[in-house]
């Protein structure tokens, strides 16, 4: 880069010949015209329109991030298959007592599970 996020002209050069590739292998109307503006963009260093080049690319993710995201991603998977497993419906109906036990203070966590248990169906 040439300065704080300032690409050097090398780096322009190249990502203009790049879109000038892409604009020459489109048959879309609007990809030409896109990539004719980056083209001018690169070209003529308007830094104030860099940010729309570069939108696209985030900053990497630390491991322990992808494997928080992957975590999660598991779950989810998990979660659907249950549910596929159990049927909408015993999901449902626990979901409606589990709610009712969780905000009903006045029972204690025992009778709360049990309330919970009675009202699903059995299988």
């Amino acid at each position: 880069m040439g300065g704080a996020n300032v690409p050097l002209k090398r780096d322009r050069r190249q990502l203009s010949l790049l879109h000038q590739i892409l604009k020459a292998v489109s048959d879309d109307e609007y990809e030409v015209e896109y990539h004719d503006k980056r083209v001018e963009v690169l070209e003529n260093g308007f830094t104030g329109e860099y940010a729309d080049e570069f939108a696209p690319i985030y900053d990497e993710l630390s491991l322990d991030q992808c494997r928080l995201a992957w975590d999660i991603l598991d779950m989810f998977t998990v979660i659907h298959a249950s549910v596929n497993d159990v049927g909408i419906e015993r999901v449902k109906a626990v979901e409606k007592h589990a709610e009712f036990a969780l905000r009903f203070r006045g029972s204690t966590s025992a009778t709360g599970l049990r309330a919970v248990s009675q009202a699903m169906p059995s299988t």
